[in-house]
């Protein structure tokens, strides 16, 4: 029930808000903030919901006795200034998601056509529970590299370096982006991607010294040699697909041509998105890598959609989209934990 309503005020509050974008500051001030504030107050006062709740908790409490922890510095650095200040933990995800969704949509208002299906998307994708939900650390990286790809577009690389450095105080796995800078440049060929593919597939199956190799001491006995490592080729086809068919209908209708450098840099974020669940299911936890990627394709798919005249076909293609999404997330929520929703306040639904 909370996840609906939440779901429904968002959705609202967006539609009304690309409606009347061009009535007064105050009026868009404040459809703004009905955007935001379903999503920010369910996530900063929930109460052990989500996997990783318990273990932030428990690294606070390691903070706040001087013990080490090893997280990123970023993180670090919101926990220290909440001990500074005699909060208690539940501080640091109303700082952290406070940060987290105001990214968010300003990324989604700078480049979503519907602010309102890009919204749906990102929730029923799932990537409300398993950034903000779950991942906090993650939420905060995949933001600041989101809006880094205004850089990206515009061929700035110094800020496109600070923004990713800045990601990476708060998820490592943000480095990922410093060569996907020029991959995601290029105007890349199939011939490319089968290369890719005849040279990666083959680490599957001997995945655990080349990760050994990839990454330091600390992280190799983390992610290779604990709970995190499944070895051998991974398939999971429902994943795949909802990666796939947002990424067919991207291609299908930029088959023809790119209207701008947004068109060339999006599109390519929708393949790399599919290349690595596609191929990386060999790396410890190489959905995150994929996360890097989806925001700013759920805010280019509505401009994708509008490139078709048929109203009919247009609103297939964006319910295949959407029921793809859909299917992925009830296959795989409920290891979540995100069921039931507790917040601080006692409510439970």
């Amino acid at each position: 029930m909370v996840y609906t309503s939440m779901t429904i005020l968002t959705l609202i509050f967006a539609g009304l808000l690309q409606k009347y974008e061009k009535s007064s500051v105050m009026a868009r001030a404040g459809l703004s903030m009905g955007v935001f504030l379903p999503m920010y107050l369910v996530n900063s006062f929930m109460f052990y919901t989500g996997n990783d709740y318990s273990a932030y908790y428990e690294s606070f409490k390691m903070y706040q006795n001087g013990e080490p922890v090893r997280f990123e510095p970023g993180y670090k650095l919101v926990n220290k200034l909440v001990i500074f200040l005699g909060l208690d933990f539940q501080w640091v995800y109303i700082i952290l998601c406070c940060a987290g969704y105001g990214l968010l949509l300003t990324i989604v208002f700078r480049y979503s056509r519907s602010y309102a299906y890009t919204l749906f998307l990102y929730i029923i994708s799932g990537y409300f529970f398993l950034l903000g939900m779950n991942a906090l650390r993650m939420f905060i990286a995949v933001g600041v590299i989101s809006w880094s790809y205004r850089y990206l577009i515009e061929r700035r690389l110094i800020p496109f370096l600070v923004c990713t450095m800045i990601a990476t105080l708060f998820h490592t796995s943000a480095l990922i982006m410093l060569p996907i800078y020029y991959l995601l440049n290029w105007k890349l060929k199939l011939s490319f991607f089968v290369t890719l593919a005849v040279l990666v597939i083959p680490i599957h199956f001997f995945s655990k010294p080349v990760l050994h190799l990839l990454l330091s001491g600390a992280y190799a006995s983390t992610y290779v040699d604990g709970a995190y490592f499944r070895d051998g080729f991974r398939f999971d086809f429902i994943y795949v697909l909802s990666h796939f068919i947002p990424a067919a209908v991207i291609f299908w209708y930029h088959k023809k041509g790119y209207e701008d450098r947004e068109d060339i840099v999006f599109t390519n974020a929708s393949i790399w998105g599919l290349t690595t669940v596609l191929l990386f299911s060999w790396f410890p936890e190489y959905e995150r890598i994929a996360y890097l990627f989806m925001i700013p394709v759920f805010c280019f798919l509505p401009k994708v959609l509008l490139k078709e005249k048929n109203i009919t076909r247009r609103w297939a293609c964006g319910a295949l989209i959407a029921v793809s999404f859909g299917l992925s997330t009830l296959w795989r929520i409920q290891g979540w934990g995100v069921f039931p929703y507790k917040s601080v306040f006692g409510l439970i639904g």
